[in-house]
Formats: structure tokens, sequence, C-alpha cells
């Protein structure tokens, strides 16, 4: 008799993985059955009609750079990123340095670049008092000194997606990389500064 069940049990569970595959599938919290491909893909942060379109012959805010190169992939296939190719090119910002002192920032290990934050309103940079965001914008130590921060910040410079492009080192990696999801890493490197804008 438990034989039986047991063959019978057997034959459900198959049966029911052919007409339903994504029970079968042990997806994590942070990703979704395909039932296309019949894998775990990653949850992307926000659908993909509300990623921003990127300004080529304007200024661009941070959030809006920030929202359209979050997309997160697996851990294991980080190749998968679609935004790689975009490594090196050049951007232009605009938006208020937050107001941190310069004791509190985050330098490279050179110390010739800090971490800021570009916020899209003065009132936002003045109240924020700490910057230390993974994804950053790293500003000359030489260039930072010279720019009023209660004004608005024009920057140029380039995307990396390399932490060694500007300095700074930070491990972040999943507790199950053969599963886990992640965001890679990007980062603005500044070129130049100003509170005029051209």
């Amino acid at each position: 008799m438990k034989k039986l069940l047991f063959i019978v049990l057997t034959v459900f569970t198959l049966t029911s993985c052919v007409k339903s595959p994504e029970n079968c599938y042990q997806c994590k919290a942070d990703q979704i059955f395909n039932a296309k491909t019949e894998v775990c893909d990653c949850v992307q942060p926000f659908p993909e009609s509300e990623r921003p379109v990127l300004k080529t012959d304007g200024y661009n805010f941070w959030d809006s750079v920030c929202k359209y190169f979050t997309y997160s992939v697996s851990y294991k296939n980080p190749e998968t990123y679609p935004y790689y190719s975009h490594e090196g090119d050049t951007l232009l910002l605009c938006g208020w340095i937050d107001h941190t002192p310069l004791e509190k920032r985050v330098y490279s290990r050179d110390s010739t670049l800090v971490k800021i934050s570009l916020m899209d309103d003065s009132v936002s940079a003045a109240m924020r008092t700490s910057s230390n965001d993974l994804n950053c914008i790293a500003c000359p130590v030489s260039l930072l000194g010279k720019i009023d921060m209660d004004k608005m910040a024009y920057l140029k410079g380039i995307i990396t997606f390399s932490m060694l492009n500007v300095g700074f080192f930070e491990l972040n990696s999943p507790a199950d990389p053969d599963k886990d999801c992640v965001i890679p890493y990007y980062a603005f490197k500044v070129l130049e500064i100003k509170n005029l804008k051209e």
C-alpha cells in the first residue's frame, strides 16, 4: 500500500510540474519564474516603461541616471547586465551637492577623490550630511573646494562600472551567489564642475 501511495504521489508531482512548472522551481524572494525560459529571473526594481531616457545634449538629474542604470541581474551571470556598453560615456549632471563636511566624506584610497551626493533640490542637499552611497559620484577634492554648495552645480564626467576607476573599494556579494540577484556597481567620475551653466 505504501509503495502504491508513493507511486501515485510521484506521478502527481511530475504531471503537475509539466502543467505548471513554476510550482517545481524554488525562486528566491528577489526572483520571479519566467514561463518562457523556465528559469527564475531577477525581479526588476521598477517596470521598464518607467526607465528614464538620458539626455545626451543636456543636463540630467542624478536620480534619473541612477534609475536608468539600476537593473538587477543574477550574481553568477553579471554579463547579462545590459548597460556595460556605456563604460566611459560622457554625461552632464546638474543638482545641489549634499552638505556633508569634508572631514566626514568618504575619500578614495589616494585621497584625490571624494564621494558626493547630488540632490534634485537645495533643501534636500542642505539636510543631507552624509554621502556614502554605493553607486556614487566621485569628485576630485581640488574641484569640490571651488564650488558654492548653496548654488546649483553643473557637472561633466564619465560613467564607469569599476570601483577601481574611482579609487573606492567596497565588497557587495550576496549570501548565495548561485541564486541571488544584484544590481551591478556604477559610478560617475567628475571631470569638470561649476556653479554657472554655460
